[in-house]
């Protein structure tokens, strides 16, 4: 007859408690580090078309220096009206509720106290004109600023279908309100794209 040792087993099923709960303790910990550095976020309307589409996924990172022609999330003091809230897809309905302040996407364009000048559907910037091959449509308005310190001029890809700094219900956005840098593009899957530098 085969005879057990208790110990033997005991100290067997102790160890591998112990490294079931160190890898779980592990992965906690890098998940909640990841969470710290980065968020995703899907892009919602259609200020980023052609570059980014309603229903793009997206992983934005905290951490990153901001540069001109950069793409991020803010908040905004735009508040996510009933209709609005109605046109989102179940799952972004769970998370969100009309009255809520919303959380937008743009390109920065203007630096903190950078003289920002837009005439004749051109956007200069310190005198020279910036090249902006991912712009669609034109950009009607005429501007002659200087971006705050501490503020950043933001601008959607789509001109004509944007609301952002050219407007006074978006205007400046402080670096406080920045989420992070938008660094890849996940979804849809067949389009997976790392974003910037």
């Amino acid at each position: 007859m085969l005879q057990v040792d208790k110990k033997k087993v005991k100290r067997k099923l102790l160890l591998e408690i112990s490294e079931w709960l160190q890898a779980m303790a592990t992965s906690v910990a890098v998940i909640a580090l990841v969470m710290v550095f980065f968020r995703p976020t899907t892009v919602v309307n259609r200020s980023m078309v052609p570059n980014f589409q309603e229903g793009d996924r997206l992983v934005v990172a905290n951490f990153l220096p901001l540069e001109r022609q950069d793409v991020v999330i803010f908040r905004s003091k735009l508040t996510l009206s009933e209709s609005r809230w109605q046109q989102l897809d179940p799952i972004h309905r769970l998370f969100y509720s009309p009255g809520d302040t919303m959380t937008l996407i743009k390109r920065i364009i203007g630096l903190p106290g950078d003289h920002l000048v837009i005439r004749d559907g051109k956007v200069y910037i310190n005198g020279e004109e910036l090249i902006e091959e991912y712009v669609l449509g034109d950009t009607l308005d005429n501007m002659d600023l200087i971006v705050p310190e501490g503020h950043y001029m933001l601008m959607g890809d789509n001109r004509e279908n944007s609301l952002d700094s050219r407007h006074s219900e978006v205007g400046m956005v402080a670096k406080k309100d920045i989420v992070g840098r938008v660094i890849l593009c996940y979804w849809p899957i067949d389009q997976i794209k790392f974003i910037g530098g």
